[in-house]
């Protein structure tokens, strides 16, 4: 909805700069100002009222055949996430033409979730969105609103760090071939990450295969799943991608070696065991030293927002 001509009154938003990479963040305050220009006819009193609110909403694509045709459904679903009316106040003694400015504060709930819009397959999406809304009281003029973006509140500081202890991947060949293992673990220093924020992850593989190790990378996925009508559609894209760079460890076994490690492997005897366990703790101790570290990033760009 547009602004209105100046002969029945004209109506400006303007919020103040978001403070987080163009989105206002869950709990802080959104503030700015909203201009009115007053119209030709008009008493001496101007009066704004209107609300903050947003929405989510859903539509999900769907198809149901009856063996001799397709057909394509379509299901919606939407709930109000946000209400709050808001009393812009009254200016008295305006005159016609004139410009006067309502500024305004609203606290934000702290537990909004993020603005975002997701494409799913054919038309379906799903969206949440917030409007500032203004109208004017006891004259003659249109409703104004303004989207604007909100960034979920930020996570704990305290950090949460995961483990992966070192594990045996097994490789095969074709025809199913036993080519040997690959031993690998991670640790992530923080698994509570937000928009905009960097994640530290440190690797150590070591190759007993006959096959070498091309490379190790992080994918970061976001996963979005939304339902309307009993239906589901489902979405998933990279949101970030980092590499580890390669290793003496990552170097393949030649076939006189793996002869010599499948033979023992099966033979199974103490000494095997002590340096398979002795293997397991360096690639333990090579992860805790950062011997092998990557970092990545939330990009806000990256998020599914709009």
């Amino acid at each position: 909805m547009g602004n209105q001509s100046s002969s029945s009154g004209r109506l400006e938003i303007v919020l103040d700069p978001p403070p987080h990479h163009g989105a206002f963040i869950a709990g802080s305050t959104l503030s700015g100002s909203v201009f009115a220009e007053a119209p030709d006819q008009i008493s001496s009193q101007i009066k704004l009222v209107g609300h903050v609110h947003g929405r989510e909403k859903s539509k999900v694509q769907y198809t149901t055949s009856n063996g001799d045709s397709t057909t394509t459904h379509h299901a919606r679903a939407e709930r109000q996430l946000l209400r709050i009316d808001v009393d812009f106040g009254t200016r008295d003694g305006v005159e016609a033409g004139g410009r006067y400015r309502f500024p305004f504060q609203v606290s934000l709930p702290p537990d909004l979730p993020s603005s975002m819009y997701r494409a799913g397959e054919g038309s379906a999406y799903a969206k949440v969105h917030y409007m500032i809304t203004v109208a004017p009281s006891g004259w003659g003029g249109g409703i104004q609103q303004k989207e604007f973006k909100v960034v979920s509140a930020p996570m704990p500081a305290d950090p949460v760090p995961h483990m992966t202890e070192p594990i045996s991947t097994y490789i095969t060949r074709m025809c199913c071939l036993d080519a040997g293992l690959v031993i690998m673990g991670a640790k992530v220093a923080n698994t509570r990450l937000g928009v905009g924020e960097s994640g530290v992850i440190d690797f150590a593989a070591k190759n007993q295969s006959t096959r070498g190790i091309k490379s190790a990378e992080v994918r970061v996925k976001e996963y979005v799943y939304w339902k309307a009508g009993g239906r589901d559609n489902r979405n998933e894209r990279v949101v970030s991608y980092s590499v580890f760079k390669p290793t003496a460890r990552w170097k393949e076994m030649d076939k006189d070696q793996f002869k010599v490690h499948q033979s023992r492997s099966k033979k199974r005897t103490d000494s095997f065991r002590n340096e398979q366990n002795a293997l397991y703790q360096t690639i333990h101790k090579a992860i805790n030293d950062a011997e092998n570290r990557t970092f990545f990033k939330i990009n806000f760009k990256c998020v599914a927002v709009v």
